[in-house]
């Protein structure tokens, strides 16, 4: 059986962690016009010297028809592809919204890049938020 830590164990292993300084910020809103993985729009790009955390990413069909959209992680002088691809052909249907951020809230690398295509230029709407994490 343990023994209990006593305060000034407690005190020190405390002083002795790290401290992760985090603030939140704004993935602005965008209405999507690329339409192909080439011409992918960046809707955020990772600071070099922080993580990011997605915590929210709205996406809003703004169409009376369904529009399909791919989402990639490209790391720093990447491009949008197979390699990097977070959801592929997805669908959102005519003037609906979802959070995507259950599929994709995770850490991401300092100067990488989230970026979009849709298959019907504009009718899409995208905006959301995160953490930087120091």
């Amino acid at each position: 059986m343990m023994e209990p830590m006593s305060n000034q164990q407690i005190v020190r292993q405390q002083a002795e962690a790290p401290v992760v300084r985090e603030r939140v910020v704004p993935i602005d809103h965008v209405r999507i016009s690329a339409t192909t993985a080439g011409t992918a729009q960046t809707i955020y790009t990772v600071p070099v010297k922080s993580a990011f955390r997605l915590q929210s990413l709205m996406i809003s069909n703004i169409s009376a028809s369904d529009v399909t959209f791919s989402i990639y992680a490209v790391p720093p002088s990447g491009s949008a592809g197979d390699d990097n691809v977070l959801i592929k052909s997805a669908i959102i249907r005519a003037n609906a919204s979802d959070d995507l951020a259950p599929y994709l809230g995770k850490f991401y690398k300092p100067g990488y890049t989230l970026r979009v295509f849709v298959s019907s230029a504009s009718n899409v709407a995208m905006d959301g938020y995160g953490s930087e994490v120091f």
